[in-house]
């Protein structure tokens, strides 16, 4: 019906060759007239593949983490891959089952945002069965020998407190939340990092440590800005902190930033459409996705190369919630 050959046609579905965009469309029109669909069991029996990858995070609803998924998928899509995605909820056990039921669907490779605290073993028991696997975002163990990639949490903390400080405040208190996360345990160490090099002892508050939930970390939040002697500036360990964090400040009537400084690492979604605008740390986690993915494609070519470790640099969004002008720039941030 398109006139072209079944080798033409087995190439435009698959993408296994560029197909000239007119012949394209005529191949496409024929398979809608025809009702055609490709019998994804059959050529997966005869290639030994599934053409589908395991996507698994603790909560694809959360920006970061949605972004993240935007990346692995589009990358897969430009190469014919489906994805078949796993909220595990932070839970070892959704986690484990969530491993079993995609290997049981035979997926290519996973790329997997661990559950933490969680399973050490893992990785070691996907690999045993010998699927690809990447870890993206969050990984407990770095000596597991997986391919690995995320941003760099240490330094952009580090700047953002450091800008604090470079605006006169010595009373700054990082809400670092659960540190058992490594991302969080990170941008703590920045944070400190920046105080010890300005000659800061850390004082009672410094550190707010521990909570989990937007309702945890308000409650805590509400009570530190209400003692006697609370800071002067705030920094946000994620995104999910920042919404506790300006609960609390909205309770507590304060303003940002004319009575309290306020920075945070993760973007705000819609940040600039508010206003303070909130200076931020922003993760490029499509990036994040997108690499992942060209790291389980290698893996999957090459199941015995060295395994990758790739640190993303993430980009500082000054706005005025720290307590500059709009449009002022900063050469912290540049």
């Amino acid at each position: 019906m398109a006139g072209v050959s079944t080798t033409t046609v087995s190439h435009a579905l698959n993408r296994t060759r560029p197909v000239h965009e007119d012949t394209r469309k005529r191949i496409q029109a024929a398979v809608e007239e025809l009702g055609y669909a490709q019998n994804m069991g059959a050529r997966s029996l005869r290639r030994s593949r599934t053409e589908s990858i395991g996507v698994m995070t603790p909560d694809a609803a959360q920006y970061t983490f949605g972004r993240i998924i935007g990346g692995v998928e589009s990358e897969a899509q430009a190469h014919g891959l489906t994805i078949l995605l796993a909220n595990t909820g932070d839970s070892v056990e959704q986690e484990r089952n969530a491993v079993h039921a995609l290997q049981e669907r035979r997926v290519d490779g996973l790329v997997i945002a661990q559950v933490v605290p969680g399973s050490r073993t893992i990785f070691d028991d996907v690999r045993r069965r010998g699927v690809p696997v990447v870890a993206v975002d969050r990984l407990q163990d770095l000596t597991v020998g997986v391919d690995f990639v995320a941003v760099d949490s240490v330094q952009p903390t580090r700047r953002i407190t450091q800008h604090l400080l470079d605006r006169g405040h010595k009373k700054i208190s990082l809400v670092a939340g659960d540190t058992s996360l490594p991302t969080l345990m990170d941008r703590r160490v920045g944070f400190l990092q920046a105080l010890d090099a300005s000659g800061i002892s850390p004082w009672e508050g410094n550190l707010l440590e521990g909570t989990r939930t937007i309702e945890e970390t308000r409650s805590a939040v509400r009570e530190l800005l209400n003692r006697d002697d609370p800071p002067t500036a705030l920094v946000g360990g994620s995104y999910r902190l920042t919404l506790g964090i300006l609960e609390a400040v909205q309770d507590t009537g304060l303003r940002i930033p004319e009575d309290i400084a306020f920075v945070t690492f993760d973007e705000f979604p819609y940040s600039k459409l508010f206003r303070p605008w909130i200076t931020s740390v922003v993760q490029p986690a499509f990036e994040i996705g997108r690499e992942a993915m060209h790291l389980l494609l290698r893996r999957i070519a090459e199941p015995n190369v060295p395994p990758a470790r790739l640190l993303l640099e993430p980009r500082i969004e000054h706005g005025t919630s720290c307590g500059c002008r709009a449009g002022e720039s900063s050469a912290l941030f540049a």
